[in-house]
């Protein structure tokens, strides 16, 4: 069967420990608002087509419509963190599928017969420290995520594993994210709607409401 595409879209760009799990899960259990995913998120030695099984650029359109388009509600939803040579790549095999030759990793254009009609929302974290913190300990330990009831594990684990050199790394990483997003949304003309980490946190419920 034929899947339609949907009526518009909306992606959330993200770096870690900004929320995106406690959001995007959320979003995809309202039942309103699609299945905002990591729908790019695929192996290092994947290709889009190989990732979601099809032999067209037509198939993964119609791949990505059912993965991120979850509920009856018409909207196509993913999250995305965007890595420059991450994001060069995919584009590449975007190209490669469509069969019109190279496209320009900086322009959303690209991505429009797969996300019509897109809004974009802009996740980040006010304490930059915190969320670097919160990144290392998350690496160290593997709790990425917290399901209710699941105790967080105790601070006392980390006391040997401060490395100062680690947390620059991943401050650096996260800067360089948060600045080339924000180089492609101002080459797209891209005014994303922004959520902030502290503030979605002391009031969830009506950040789900504005949003």
């Amino acid at each position: 069967m034929k899947i339609p595409p949907p009526d518009r879209s909306y992606v959330i760009w993200f770096t870690p420990r900004t929320g995106s799990t406690l959001l995007t899960k959320t979003l995809s259990q309202l039942g309103v608002a699609g299945t905002p995913g990591e729908h790019l998120n695929i192996a290092q030695d994947q290709t889009l087509d190989g990732h979601y099984q099809v032999d067209s650029f037509e198939g993964l359109c119609e791949a990505m419509w059912q993965t991120g388009a979850g509920d009856d509600s018409g909207i196509m939803a993913m999250k995305y963190s965007y890595a420059t040579g991450w994001h060069d790549r995919l584009t590449a095999d975007l190209a490669r599928l469509r069969g019109k030759g190279p496209l320009d990793p900086m322009d959303w254009h690209s991505w429009e017969t797969i996300f019509p009609r897109t809004k974009h929302v802009f996740l980040t974290r006010r304490h930059r420290l915190n969320l670097v913190a919160s990144w290392w300990k998350a690496r160290q330990d593997s709790q990425w995520h917290r399901e209710p009831g699941e105790a967080a594990k105790g601070e006392d684990c980390y006391a040997d594993k401060y490395d100062v050199n680690a947390l620059t790394h991943l401050l650096k990483d996260h800067l360089m994210r948060e600045t080339a997003t924000q180089a492609f949304f101002d080459q797209n003309g891209i005014a994303p709607y922004t959520l902030v980490y502290e503030d979605m946190v002391a009031d969830f419920a009506g950040t789900l409401t504005r949003l």
